[in-house]
């Protein structure tokens, strides 16, 4: 995941929604000065991922991703 924007910093959660409906979290990073990147090796199979989203620890939404089959 890749954050690119904007001039705020902080960590962030990546959260994965499958479509199982139950949001994952699959890793934290920070973001400074409205840029960070994160990645690994997905634990849910990465066809079956229906979003993805960065979430600052207060629970508010930095950005998100739909995603199609």
């Amino acid at each position: 995941m890749t954050i690119d924007g904007d001039s705020w910093s902080g960590t962030v959660t990546c959260e994965v929604t499958p479509a199982t409906g139950e949001v994952e979290t699959i890793g934290v990073f920070k973001v400074s000065a409205g840029y960070g990147a994160w990645g690994a090796p997905p634990t849910t199979p990465t066809g079956t991922v229906r979003s993805a989203r960065p979430v600052e620890r207060n629970g508010a939404v930095v950005a998100g991703a739909p995603l199609s089959a």
